[in-house]
């Protein structure tokens, strides 16, 4: 079986922490996808979590009280 990484709103630099598409103005989950996504250069992958994000122990983490390493947020924002 192939496997295989494909291009979801997740990944779109349009995709904001309310689960709105800020291009199409709708809300969108994990699964959709869409033809005119624009791939995010701090795209979210397995290897992101709280313990290498820009907002991490800072006042701009959206979460503070649950942030921690292995942790995974959808405010997740590259070093």
């Amino acid at each position: 079986m192939n496997i295989k990484s494909t291009a979801s709103c997740l990944n779109c630099e349009n995709f904001n922490s309310d689960f709105v598409c800020e291009k199409h103005n709708i809300e969108v989950s994990l699964l959709n996808v869409c033809d005119s996504h624009q791939l995010s250069n701090e795209s979210v992958s397995k290897n992101s979590n709280c313990s290498n994000c820009n907002h991490f122990e800072k006042s701009s983490c959206a979460h503070p009280s649950s942030a921690s390493e292995g942790v995974l947020c959808f405010s997740w924002q590259s070093n």
